[in-house]
């Protein structure tokens, strides 16, 4: 348990760099929100996901140096840093000293509503990195998209 709470805290430690970092360099605004033309290709994005990506079709969005991430992935990408993150941070602090924050416990609902929004957060976690592994193994090869992420270039077509 005692690991559980300072992994806890390193992880809100880490959040914080990560939000200033962005807020500060601009890229919340730039990677993450979304905007009228975000919502226009949802669609088109989650068809392809769906329904062309195994049949080879080409892609409807491309990375460019101001659009990172498609539709899709800013959904993805803010609902987990800019909700799940704090829920499961601030949950997470409640529970390290339940007595100092009882009054608040009860303003939820107790300690069950409190422990059962904790853990379904950590579970949406738990999904969010499965399907995130397994989207990350569909490039041209299996480790291509993971590549990827750690040069910054994807592989082009020959």
């Amino acid at each position: 348990m005692s690991l559980h709470k300072y992994l806890g805290f390193a992880l809100l430690a880490s959040y914080i760099f990560w939000f200033f970092y962005y807020l500060l360099s601009g890229g919340l605004k730039r990677y993450y929100f979304i905007h009228i033309k975000d919502v226009e290709g949802m669609p088109k994005q989650a068809f392809f996901y769906i329904f062309y990506m195994f049949g080879g079709m080409k892609n409807p969005f491309t990375p460019s140096i101001d659009e990172k991430f498609n539709p899709l992935q800013k959904l993805t990408y803010l609902s987990v840093m800019l909700v799940l993150m704090p829920v499961i941070i601030i949950t997470g602090i409640m529970f390290s000293d339940v007595l100092y924050f009882l009054n608040y416990i009860k303003i939820i609902g107790g300690l069950r509503v409190l422990d059962a929004i904790h853990v379904v957060t950590g579970y949406l976690f738990v999904v969010y990195l499965l399907v995130h592994i397994y989207m990350s193994t569909l490039g041209r090869r299996v480790f291509s998209l993971i590549k990827t992420m750690f040069t910054g270039y994807e592989e082009e077509k020959d």
